[in-house]
């Protein structure tokens, strides 16, 4: 059994179908979709064709029960030894709001070297300066497609990601030393 999509939003149509090999044409097939709170919102049946195949079309959403998470689409055949097919699909409310985070990072490291060597007969200095410049840019989009969380925290939990992310590099900058 598949569905024509692992995504559905808002009243998006969909589709169920399957093969029943050795199966009877004309017989039923029993088909429920399950919420993330284990509550059905869809029940139907499909008729099995004469070369072992059904389909049925569905509508997402529609009702109260059609909350943002993973579903859970059951087929069965037959009441005696009933045959049961499983699948899951993810589904979200219209809803959406899409952040867009650029966060770049740079750190200038620089060491100043001199060497006086004095001899005999004269003194040599010598002095030398190495800078190094390290530049990170990290572009992150996000798309949130479901109300059980606002909108706006998903935007913060990626700031706060690249902040993080941020400092951690910067951290690890502090440690390279630099010989010259």
């Amino acid at each position: 059994m598949t569905t024509d999509s692992a995504t559905y939003v808002g009243t998006q149509s969909g589709q169920i179908s399957g093969i029943v090999t050795g199966g009877m044409a004309g017989s039923q097939i029993q088909i429920s979709i399950t919420n993330s709170l284990g509550q059905v919102v869809y029940t139907a049946t499909a008729t099995l064709q004469a070369n072992g195949t059904f389909t049925n079309t569905f509508k997402a959403g529609g009702g109260s029960l059609w909350v943002a998470g993973i579903y859970g689409v059951t087929a069965t055949y037959g009441t005696t030894s009933p045959i049961n097919a499983s699948k899951t699909f993810y589904y979200s409310l219209t809803a959406s709001a899409t952040t867009t985070v650029v966060s770049t990072v740079t750190q200038v490291n620089t060491a100043t070297t001199t060497a006086s060597v004095t001899g005999p007969t004269s003194t040599v200095t010598a002095s030398g300066t190495n800078t190094v410049t390290q530049t990170a840019t990290m572009t992150t989009t996000s798309t949130a497609t479901s109300t059980s969380v606002p909108a706006w925290a998903y935007g913060v939990m990626i700031v706060l990601l690249a902040i993080g992310l941020a400092a951690g590099y910067i951290v690890s900058g502090t440690r390279r030393t630099v010989n010259a």
